[in-house]
C-alpha cells in the first residue's frame, strides 16, 4: 500500500446529512466523496482496495498478514463511519447489516440513482415529486432539481420546459402561496423552468426566516 494510503486523515468535515427522501443525494454524493478522496478512503469506498486474506496459524509471516488484515478493517469501519454519520434514519436502515463500506456505496448509489431505466425511472420522480420542504434551502433544492434534469438530458429524455415549470410551481411550500398565486396569473409561455426558478430564488430571499424561528423548527423536529 502506497504512503498516502497508509497515512488516512482524521480531519473532521461537515456536510449536511442525506435526507431521507434521498432528494439531495447528487449533492451529499459529491460533497461524501471529496472527504473520502481527501481522507485516502475512497478506494476502500469504491470496492478498488479490497480486504486482504485474514491470517492462519499455519500462515508465513502470520504476524504481518494480521497487521495489514487489522488495519484494512480500521480503515473500512473508518470509511463506513464517515458514511453512516451523514445518513438520516431511513437510508441508514436500508444499509445497517452491511460490513463493508463498498456494499453502503454501492447500495446507496443504486437506490437513489440506479442504472439506464431505472435511473431515468427515479430521476422523473424526483423532478415531479410532490413538493418542495421548508426546511432546507430552495436554492440547494433547485440546483439539485436542476442536476436530475440534467442527467435525463444525459440520457436523452428531453423534459418538456413548460412541464417541469408547472411541477415546480406546484410543488412550493405554504409559505409560497402569493407566489404561486402571481404565476398562475402569467401567460402559459412564460412559465418555463428558468423564469419560475428566478422567481422562486428572489422570492426566498425576501422570506429569510429569523434565527429565533428557524431553532424552533430544529427544534420541534428533533422531538
Amino acid at each position: 500500500m502506497s504512503t498516502s494510503q497508509d497515512n488516512r486523515s482524521t480531519q473532521k468535515f461537515v456536510i449536511p446529512l442525506l435526507d431521507n427522501l434521498g432528494s439531495n443525494y447528487s449533492t451529499w454524493k459529491y460533497r461524501m466523496t471529496c472527504v473520502l478522496w481527501t481522507k485516502g478512503l475512497m478506494e476502500i469506498t469504491l470496492g478498488k482496495e479490497l480486504c486482504p486474506l485474514k491470517a492462519t496459524k499455519n500462515s508465513p509471516d502470520e504476524t504481518v498478514v494480521t497487521a495489514v488484515y487489522d488495519k484494512w478493517q480500521a480503515w473500512n469501519k473508518q470509511a463506513l463511519t464517515e458514511i453512516t454519520l451523514m445518513l438520516t434514519d431511513i437510508p441508514l436502515n436500508a444499509v445497517l447489516l452491511f460490513p463493508y463500506t463498498s456494499q453502503v456505496w454501492e447500495d446507496l448509489e443504486h437506490h437513489y440513482e440506479g442504472k439506464g431505466n431505472q435511473l431515468a425511472l427515479n430521476l422523473f420522480k424526483e423532478v415531479f415529486k410532490d413538493n418542495f420542504v421548508e426546511i432546507i434551502s430552495m436554492e440547494e433544492q433547485v440546483i439539485s432539481l436542476q442536476q436530475k434534469l440534467q442527467k435525463l438530458k444525459d440520457l436523452g429524455y428531453e423534459v418538456n420546459n413548460n412541464l417541469v415549470g408547472i411541477a415546480i410551481m406546484s410543488g412550493l411550500p405554504e409559505l409560497y402561496f402569493s407566489l404561486k398565486q402571481h404565476l398562475s396569473m402569467q401567460d402559459e409561455s412564460r412559465l418555463t423552468t428558468g423564469f419560475i426558478i428566478k422567481q422562486v430564488l428572489l422570492e426566498e430571499k425576501n422570506h429569510i426566516r429569523p434565527l429565533s424561528q428557524i431553532a424552533f423548527v430544529v427544534k420541534t423536529l428533533n422531538h
